[in-house]
């Protein structure tokens, strides 16, 4: 009896969370899906932005993934950004939404994105 009922349990909590993700090879099929007018990335990645993932978290309206930009494009991209003390990360505001970049030594970057909701 209680296999029965812990199956609908299970199937209950893991359908509580609502993430959306995606892959983009190119910053082309990220733009032509409106990745960036919906406002999970702002729209300061350069048009060389390759391997672009998104998870993003529409319960709690939050975003975080990665992509990658290479040089001379990857130093244009920082200087857009605002330091923070820790080393290779950085901070993106645009309106109320705030994006946390962390920049590796292989052109990786992840972020994560706490958006407000309006």
């Amino acid at each position: 009896m209680k296999t029965k009922l812990l199956l609908p349990i299970l199937l209950l909590a893991s359908g509580c969370s609502d993430v959306v993700s995606d892959e983009y090879a190119t910053y082309e099929l990220a733009q032509q899906d409106r990745l960036f007018d919906r406002g999970w990335l702002p729209d300061i990645l350069p048009s060389s932005t390759l391997q672009i993932e998104v998870n993003n978290d529409l319960d709690i309206n939050t975003s975080e993934g990665s992509f990658r930009i290479y040089e001379p494009q990857l130093s244009e991209f920082i200087a857009k950004l605002t330091r923070t003390p820790s080393k290779g990360e950085y901070l993106f505001t645009d309106n109320d939404n705030t994006w946390t970049f962390k920049i590796t030594d292989d052109s990786l970057v992840t972020y994560t994105l706490n958006k407000t909701k309006h």
